[in-house]
This record gives structure tokens, sequence and C-alpha cells, in this order.
């Protein structure tokens, strides 16, 4: 059984998942903007994430825990968002080098809830967007998830 955790993804309340939706994340120094620009991706050939994620439907895509550590290149990324964010519950989440987590969670009625979590201020900047938004907005990444512009996002405290 998976522990309970909050997502939060309204302004009137906490919605709950029995997946693997996180908060925490690992330490993480703020290198400033210099450092931001000289950062390599892990590997070199294949630029992505450590992707997590959680298919709800008995045919689906599954469960993939931040744990496991897997490494997703972009056109892995791309895929799996495309055939897990299709279903209300679903969500997919990608962590970067330096902890930086990025979430999206599937609505009732299939919009999809982008989630940049901003632990040192308590919260996530958050906002609702069609599948190919939160698709581009994953190919606009860089090495440092924290270095993403998400416009129209607004800070949810937790």
């Amino acid at each position: 059984m998976l522990k309970r955790t909050a997502l939060h993804a309204s302004t009137t309340g906490s919605r709950y998942n029995d997946g693997l939706f996180v908060r925490c994340r690992s330490q993480y120094v703020d290198p400033g903007p210099k450092e931001l620009r000289m950062i390599e991706w892990p590997e070199r050939n294949r630029p992505g994430f450590v992707a997590f994620h959680h298919d709800y439907r008995e045919d689906g895509w599954g469960l993939g825990k931040p744990e496991d550590e897997s490494y997703f290149d972009f056109e892995q990324i791309g895929e799996y968002m495309r055939g897990v964010l299709v279903h209300p519950g679903n969500f997919f989440g990608l962590i970067d080098q330096f902890g930086e987590t990025l979430q999206f969670y599937v609505n009732d009625d299939r919009t999809v809830q982008i989630d940049f979590i901003v632990e040192a201020r308590r919260g996530s900047m958050v906002k609702m967007a069609p599948l190919s938004e939160c698709i581009a907005l994953v190919e606009s990444a860089g090495p440092s998830l924290a270095a993403l512009v998400i416009p129209g996002a607004v800070f949810q405290a937790w």
C-alpha cells in the first residue's frame, strides 16, 4: 500500500491521490544564474530527467517510482506523457539532477495540472494546461528544471 500524499490541486483544498506525487526533494542549493548556464546534462548524449508516473488504467503504463531512478531522454518523456496523461487521476513527474521536481496530474475534465515544486517557499507554481502545452514545456527544459518559465503559473502554498 502506497502512502497517501496530498496533491495541491486547487485553491479550495488539497486533492488526494494514492499515487506517488512527491512533496519532498533532496537538498538543493541554488548556484545562481551564472552557474545555471554552465550546467551539463548527466548523460551528454541523452538529455533528459529521472521520471516517475502512475497510470491507473488496468491496461495502462503502470507505475514508475521516483526511487527507481529511471532516466528518460526527451523522446521517452514525450512518449510517456502522451501515454499516461490521458486518463483522470494519472500523473507523470520529472526530477532533475539537482532534485528539482516538475509534476503533471490529469484532472477529471482531462486538463493537466502543471505543478512545479518550490521547496524554499513551501509551495508550488501551478497551472492548468492542455497536454500539448505540457509536452512543449518539458521539451523547452534545460539541464535544470529551475530555469523553466511557466507562463501563467501562480504560486500556491501548501
